[in-house]
């Protein structure tokens, strides 16, 4: 184990834990034992993102729980998080997301939340670090969708089924379902049955209004959720 990997252990745990203060480089820096410009070239070599933009992103990451599960105001979520003014905090915000926080509470959208790098993911200090699928926050929204029922399913084998069921329901849902927003993204949810291997898949499409839900698909309610997302 190389010392360079023992430092970006380090500074993974360090941003976590630290998640509350105002993190700066030569913060990091120290706690590496490194040079702010080597720890930051060793950091975006192992991983391919600026070291700053990384631990902002967790710190906003984390503060995602507050901002639309809790009733704080967007001031108090801020300075909790160490930034010193409401408008830092929501500048901050808007760059990561794409969105200010009020409009991230006020509006269903699926936010692209910056994963935590863990020591495990390393293939190579050399060749960076390769990532799955990216964590996203889905806020609250309508979705209608199918139910597809597997007896017997094996996750190692039979997965492209499920996949194949989403497919087939967008296609038929674009065609059906009036009020469909997000045409290209469908969510999918796995419910475990009575039995180890049966499950129901239900992939759905977001809707901006349900006046009338097609027969054969079903309507509901998603509560702010924390998935993953494929391409």
């Amino acid at each position: 184990m190389t010392a360079a990997y023992d430092s970006i252990v380090k500074i993974l745990s360090f941003i976590e834990t630290r998640r509350y203060d105002k993190l700066s480089i030569h913060q990091l820096a120290g706690e590496a034992y490194l040079s702010a410009s080597h720890l930051q070239r060793v950091f975006r070599l192992a991983s391919g993102q600026s070291l700053m933009h990384y631990a902002r992103g967790r710190k906003l990451a984390h503060s995602l729980g507050e901002l639309l599960y809790g009733n704080d105001r967007i001031i108090d979520v801020a300075m909790r998080y160490g930034f010193q003014h409401e408008q830092s905090y929501i500048r901050a915000f808007y760059k990561e997301f794409g969105c200010t926080p009020g409009e991230a509470r006020e509006a269903s959208r699926i936010l692209p939340i910056r994963a935590r790098i863990a020591p495990e993911d390393f293939k190579s200090l050399e060749q960076g670090l390769l990532y799955g699928p990216k964590l996203v926050q889905v806020s609250s929204m309508r979705v209608v969708g199918k139910v597809y029922t597997y007896y017997g399913f094996d996750q190692a084998k039979d997965a492209p089924l499920t996949h194949k069921a989403g497919l087939d329901f967008c296609a038929e849902a674009l065609e059906k379902i009036p009020g469909a927003s997000e045409q290209n993204v469908y969510l999918g949810f796995c419910k475990q049955l009575e039995g180890i291997k049966n499950i129901e898949y239900i992939p759905c499409i977001q809707a901006k209004n349900m006046p009338h839900i097609p027969e054969g698909f079903t309507g509901m309610t998603v509560p702010p959720s924390l998935c993953v997302c494929f391409h």
